[in-house]
């Protein structure tokens, strides 16, 4: 699955109070590139999932939305989402890896 499709499903998981929260550590982090608060408020979850992902690239938005999920106690949907990059993570390694060795036969049987 796609870390932006991931993000999203864990957000839609959140409860209203928990979405708001969320959001507001968003904006509470000084990192830049800064997260403003006019960007987030009452805004929908794919909105910010959109705004996470086109700010920080899908690697660091799926970082900072697990930590984001951390520090607002959201323990349980954090250990999912970072189990579901993980999965992610391989299955990229597995294709990528079929790939190299795809790549590399035809070069082989090319030379011949």
């Amino acid at each position: 699955m796609p870390p932006q499709r991931t993000i999203l499903n864990a957000l839609q998981d959140l409860t209203n109070e928990k979405f708001h929260e969320f959001c507001h550590e968003l904006t509470a982090l000084d990192e830049e590139p800064r997260v403003r608060t006019a960007e987030v408020e009452g805004k929908s979850r794919v909105v910010i999932t959109e705004l996470l992902v086109s700010r920080y690239g899908q690697s660091e938005a799926l970082s900072r939305t697990i930590t984001t999920l951390r520090v607002i106690g959201c323990n349980d949907e954090a250990e999912r989402l970072g189990e579901m990059d993980l999965v992610s993570r391989a299955e990229f390694y597995r294709i990528n890896s079929l790939l190299i060795n795809r790549k590399s036969h035809k070069s082989q049987t090319c030379i011949k």
